[in-house]
């Protein structure tokens, strides 16, 4: 990474990418075990595990960071997409939480979720990117310079193609609004026998 936080002795980050190299996008039925298998493998189980490989330096030191990239895909699903989307939820999720589990520590944790980046992921998902809008496509030098003008701006959750900051916020907003109303033991009334 190009920059460090202003006052720490030393850099010390670590960036958690998924490597282009993916598995075909299908629907759940014609996916493969082991093309499920390797997107679980690489989404999940790596970035969990690389993630919790850092940890135990980063807060020995009270300084680092971790920059977790997931993909705008897991706020939204298509046919083809539902596997790599969960995974993606995952790693929203996972980051969001262990963003809390930091809070008040030196370590910090950046969730970015860039939309359609130049890679070879299409190529190796069996979508072209010929296929998309041009205007719609970032590459990926553009990608990685939005997401650390995004770090070094404080962002805990950085979407490098969304320009309205408050369509996350409000956003964000209402899952917690959401959740809220989740925490009563009674049903909603229009599942309340008559």
């Amino acid at each position: 990474m190009r920059r460090c936080q202003p006052g720490w002795d030393q850099c010390h980050v670590i960036q958690l990418a998924k490597p282009a190299r993916s598995t075909a996008q299908r629907s759940t039925n014609n996916t493969s075990d082991e093309n499920a298998a390797s997107t679980i493998a690489l989404n999940i189980t790596a970035l969990t595990r690389l993630t919790r490989a850092a940890l135990p330096a980063f807060l020995s030191r009270n300084a680092g960071a971790i920059i977790n990239i997931a993909s705008v895909m897991a706020l939204h699903s298509l046919p083809i997409t539902s596997l790599y989307s969960g995974t993606k939820g995952y790693v929203v999720n996972f980051s969001r939480g262990l963003q809390e589990e930091l809070a008040g520590t030196g370590v910090r944790l950046q969730l970015v979720l860039p939309a359609a980046t130049a890679t070879e992921f299409y190529e190796f998902a069996g979508m072209p990117l010929s296929a998309f809008d041009p205007a719609v496509v970032m590459t990926a030098e553009v990608m990685v310079d939005a997401a650390l003008a995004g770090f070094d701006q404080g962002e805990a959750i950085t979407l490098p193609s969304v320009h309205d900051r408050a369509l996350w916020e409000t956003y964000d907003a209402a899952r917690a609004t959401l959740f809220a109303a989740t925490q009563t033991g009674e049903p909603a009334p229009r599942y309340q026998a008559a």
